[in-house]
């Protein structure tokens, strides 16, 4: 995973509160260590990720893991990593669709390993996000895998759509993860 992305998540613990933030940076010490010492263009494990996810989710709970997880792509969406698909979508039309249209590229540049990405339009608002081939990590950790569901929905915030609101199923067998995504 692009360590810039992993530097973004673990600059807004304060947003938490100090207290929460306390408790997830001494839940995942190692983890976190190791993020601050990385270089921004650096490809981290993803398991540091989980790790820190689950933490997040163990201090805060589920909903307010879910609310920074739509904040962390919103800061990574105006920085070097996610921006200059920001700033396409400017220039093209930005919209949920067409944010979702270029979302299998973005992914490519924040997760190694991680599968493919393939969105079909299910709906005048509405899209269905499978990933294939996910890792075994992301298939395991419930708070992960319900991280990028949130991620998507901060990618529907980011492109102008309202209350969004994504679900997801586990496929392990088939090593898929269905994520529903709708705004109004």
């Amino acid at each position: 995973m692009r360590a810039s992305h992993l530097l973004s998540n673990v600059g807004a613990l304060g947003s938490l509160g100090a207290q929460a933030a306390a408790q997830i940076r001494e839940q995942a010490a190692t983890p976190i260590a190791e993020i601050e010492r990385s270089i921004r263009t650096a490809w981290l494990p993803l398991q540091l990720d989980i790790e820190l996810t689950d933490a997040i989710e163990t201090a805060v709970g589920r909903e307010r893991m879910r609310e920074l997880a739509r904040e962390a792509i919103a800061v990574s969406a105006e920085g070097p990593l996610l921006g200059p698909f920001v700033r396409a979508l400017h220039a093209v039309g930005l919209s949920p669709h067409a944010a979702f249209r270029v979302a299998p590229k973005a992914w490519k540049g924040v997760y190694r390993y991680c599968g493919e990405l393939e969105v079909e339009r299910t709906g005048e608002r509405e899209v269905t996000i499978t990933q294939r081939e996910a890792p075994a990590e992301i298939l395991e950790s419930d708070s992960y895998a319900h991280g990028i569901a949130a991620a998507f929905e901060g990618v529907v915030l980011i492109a102008g759509g309202r209350e969004p609101r994504a679900s997801m199923e586990r496929v392990a067998v088939h090593r898929r993860i269905r994520y529903l995504c709708a705004w109004r």
